[in-house]
């Protein structure tokens, strides 16, 4: 099973047309419209913990992660 993910922090998302233009913003590297927020280290920790290969980008208020493919074996 293949999967993409995006989790962030923001004000500005009402729904989805203005979540995906969100997604696509940080995409292209602008995080003006995130705000920080502690939760977000704890998730990306916790993402680190699972032997999995999958690409992850970082800031300070979101996590996207693509690429993650998963095995039948592997999701629980």
């Amino acid at each position: 099973m293949d999967w993409y993910c995006a989790v962030w922090n923001s004000d500005e998302v009402s729904g989805v047309i203005s979540a995906n233009n969100l997604y696509e913003r940080l995409c292209i590297g602008d995080t003006s419209q995130v705000g920080d927020i502690e939760i977000i280290d704890e998730f990306y920790n916790d993402l680190e913990k699972i032997d999995v290969p999958m690409d992850k980008n970082k800031g300070k208020g979101f996590v996207i992660i693509v690429n993650c493919s998963l095995s039948s074996r592997q999701v629980k």
